[in-house]
């Protein structure tokens, strides 16, 4: 009984370590980016370490932007990857549509997440609530993707409905860029998050996978030891 006691803690500290920050095959790096209206949880800005992502590929270290041109909001005012990496060269530009918090009171407008999660504020194309002006579809566009190849991944949700993930076909992918719009006059369509998937070999510095599996070794291993 007591062999089958260790067997039973080691395999629920290995059930305990997959819950964490984790990619499935081909994926073996990633870098997040969430949209965020400001700095704090209650502007859309995300924890290091929230843990979310694409169905079975989930990370830590979302990068929180904001509209422009590389405005890092956080965590460090450049680009990280899902192991907190610098990420030379990712260039992202993010406009159109209107996000809040911007002054007004648009509280039926956020996300269906709670503050600090992915889909609590995003990007909302067309026009704001009383349609007196229109700000279009939502934009962005990623330069300087580092790897060779890869999936994009994106985080969306139509009006007042409730938020998936999905992946971008192949025409919004064109060697190290990727573009992505969505929505259109009072469209009101939002977009909340950019996940870049890598499929490369090297995952350009991917967590290994084997964690798990030493888990398991080590439970066998105990057992090994109390029957010697």
């Amino acid at each position: 009984m007591k062999k089958i006691a260790v067997l039973a803690a080691l395999l629920m500290v290995f059930a305990c370590a997959s819950a964490q920050a984790a990619l499935s095959s081909p994926y073996t790096n990633s870098v997040g980016l969430n949209i965020a209206a400001g700095t704090g949880t209650a502007n859309g800005e995300v924890l290091a370490a929230t843990v979310a992502g694409y169905t079975g590929n989930t990370q830590a270290n979302w990068n929180n932007i904001g509209d422009g041109t590389n405005n890092y909001l956080s965590p460090t005012g450049a680009p990280v990857d899902m192991n907190n990496a610098g990420v030379t060269g990712l260039s992202v530009s993010l406009w159109g549509g209107w996000m809040q918090p911007d002054g007004a009171d648009f509280s039926g407008w956020y996300g269906p997440g709670s503050a600090g999660d992915l889909d609590y504020i995003g990007k909302v194309a067309g026009r704001n609530l009383w349609d007196d002006y229109d700000t279009g579809p939502v934009h962005i566009s990623v330069t300087g993707v580092p790897y060779t190849s890869y999936d994009v991944a994106v985080l969306t949700a139509p009006r007042d409905g409730a938020s998936s993930w999905s992946l971008l076909g192949s025409g919004n992918i064109s060697g190290d860029t990727v573009t992505y719009q969505i929505g259109g006059d009072q469209d009101r369509s939002q977009l909340y998050a950019f996940q870049i998937l890598s499929m490369d070999s090297d995952g350009g510095g991917a967590v290994p996978e084997p964690a798990g599996l030493g888990l398991i070794g080590l439970a066998l291993l105990a057992v090994r030891k109390r029957r010697s």
